[in-house]
């Protein structure tokens, strides 16, 4: 399993302290982006990424219609973007019309909460790359419980897509999870040894 780390950043000189920490460990970080509409949490805005010489980022648009600022998000650069099911309206249409240079360039994923029914999902998984299933109850908040509802999405959609979990994984909820990637924020962020419990868990 691919290990990611997450960043939920605050001010850019955080963004630049922990996507330094963890560069030369990883091939992909996750920055995660909230609007305070979508989820409470606001994020700090920004409009490059450091040490893209070194690593790659996806994008967690935890944004209202995060569709909508589309190209923004594209001029970031990143390897993959990340759309929350909730939080967009007429995405299939949307990827859709995407150009095939973009599809070339950007993998495109959705994120669905352990609430969501796979139903609303199904119409989804022939235009995504992959599905990222949120551990969590709460998102857009870093450090929340493991929610075991994630793993009734996880036997569902296994056979299917490439699937990442994010929130709630730690040394304990990893044994559970049978997937492609593992986000992680806290777990690795609140240690001492943030490269350390990276080279615990690969």
């Amino acid at each position: 399993m691919e290990i990611i780390p997450a960043i939920l950043p605050k001010s850019l000189e955080e963004l630049n302290a922990k996507i330094s920490l963890v560069a030369n460990e990883v091939d992909v970080i996750q920055i995660d982006i909230c609007d305070g509409v979508f989820v409470e949490n606001k994020t700090v805005d920004f409009d490059f990424l450091p040490h893209q010489e070194e690593v790659e980022f996806e994008l967690d648009l935890m944004v209202k219609n995060a569709k909508d600022d589309f190209d923004k998000y594209l001029a970031l650069n990143p390897k993959r973007i990340i759309f929350h099911l909730e939080a967009e309206e007429g995405l299939k249409e949307f990827i859709e019309t995407l150009d095939p240079e973009i599809r070339d360039k950007v993998e495109i994923g959705v994120a669905i909460n352990t609430t969501t029914l796979i139903k609303k999902l199904k119409s989804l998984l022939n235009v995504v790359d992959f599905i990222q299933c949120m551990g969590i109850k709460k998102i857009g908040v870093q450090g929340q419980p493991f929610d075991k509802k994630v793993l009734e999405h996880i036997s569902e959609l296994k056979r299917e897509i490439t699937l990442s979990v994010d929130g709630g994984v730690n040394k304990e909820s990893i044994e559970l999870l049978d997937v492609d990637r593992l986000v992680i924020g806290s777990y690795i962020f609140n240690n001492k040894n943030p490269v350390g419990v990276i080279k615990s868990l690969v």
